[in-house]
């Protein structure tokens, strides 16, 4: 995520209103990714396309006309005249355009909604998802960028790498991997896999590998319910709005290797 807070920096040629949607579904895409939420997923990585449908058609333009957001994106009538300009850089034209119409038909060819008696495939279809919307997106500011070199190449590498959760769910038991995070962050990103659900204090304490288990509730759970982020009720903790609002924007959900 850290790159994505540079993006509205690293594309100030672009207007605001595509690099906003493009930066929004790009954070939402893989805020619940990391959380395993893959059908929802999918739907974002659909709106993360349409936002660069209307990148391409700015582009093609000119950088003079795209259709505004609440208005409905005419896809083929876009692909139409952005393949066949050669003023549109061939990365964009070719792979970019491939790779955009490939994330709006995981969305609309595949159907999140699959029925109950196939095999689950959202898990895989969110992977590829952002995959492709990490080099979409890489070669967009690759394109666009008006920082240094050496400022570009650390935003694509970052969004290059190769990515572990924090979290593995393993035989039916989450498994906590993120063993860099202080405790209270390892709390809150348990606490964000599961919501919103619940999680019993217990089982909780022993994902995150605490060892005492009244410290653990005094110190550690009561401590983020008295500052709102957390929720305890019968022992059973829940993430609140502000805890997860906190998490979002101070911890990484990824691991980088």
């Amino acid at each position: 995520m850290g790159s994505i807070n540079s993006l509205t920096s690293a594309l100030g040629v672009v207007p605001s209103d595509i690099v906003n949607a493009i930066a929004k579904e790009y954070t939402e895409l893989e805020s619940r990714f990391s959380r395993h939420d893959w059908t929802p997923g999918e739907l974002n990585s659909g709106r993360f396309a349409e936002a660069i449908l209307r990148y391409l058609e700015w582009k093609e333009s000119g950088g003079s006309k795209f259709t505004s957001f609440g208005t409905q994106v005419n896809r083929q009538a876009i692909v139409n005249r952005v393949s066949v300009n050669t003023n549109v850089p061939e990365g964009l034209r070719f792979l970019a355009l491939k790779c955009t119409e490939l994330l709006l038909d995981i969305r609309n060819k595949r159907d999140v909604a699959h029925p109950v008696n196939i095999v689950n495939v959202d898990e895989m279809d969110s992977r590829l998802a952002l995959r492709l919307a990490n080099w979409v997106l890489s070669e967009i500011i690759r394109v666009e960028a008006t920082l240094s070199t050496k400022d570009i190449q650390e935003i694509i590498d970052e969004l290059s790498v190769k990515e572990i959760s924090l979290i593995d769910e393993i035989d039916g038991d989450i498994v906590f991997i993120g063993l860099h995070l202080k405790m209270i962050e390892r709390v809150l990103v348990v606490l964000y896999h599961t919501f919103p659900k619940s999680i019993d204090i217990s089982k909780l304490r022993q994902i995150v590998k605490y060892g005492n288990s009244t410290r653990f509730r005094d110190e550690i759970v009561n401590g983020l319910v008295k500052d709102g982020k957390a929720y305890l009720k019968n022992d059973n903790v829940f993430i609140t709005s502000k805890g997860i609002a906190w998490l979002e924007k101070y911890v990484d959900f990824q691991m980088k290797v």
